[in-house]
């Protein structure tokens, strides 16, 4: 197990993004918001599990992970690169 982690943890973030792991990791974090944007709660369209933090990726705690909307993800992410942009 210890293997595995370090492997998923080595291995390039999109590659990991189509792991058996993470795919049943979205699965679940998707389940458990309902299918619903945990911001806007908007359903009934593209939903994204977005990483709060990396730190634990390959075992993510369900605190680690949000359900997002694509609008809502690029939001997020524009928010983020203007606050890298003004540090």
């Amino acid at each position: 197990e210890l293997q595995e982690l370090l492997d998923l943890r080595a291995m390039p973030y999109q590659d990991y993004l189509g792991t058996d792991y993470w795919k049943q990791v979205r699965a679940i974090v998707l389940r458990r918001a309902r299918y619903t944007c945990q911001l806007c709660n908007a359903s009934g369209e593209p939903l994204n599990v977005h990483h709060k933090t990396y730190a634990n990726m390959g075992r993510e705690s369900f605190d680690d992970l949000i359900v997002l909307c694509r609008p809502c993800h690029a939001k997020f992410h524009d928010k983020l690169h203007a606050a890298e942009a003004a540090s």
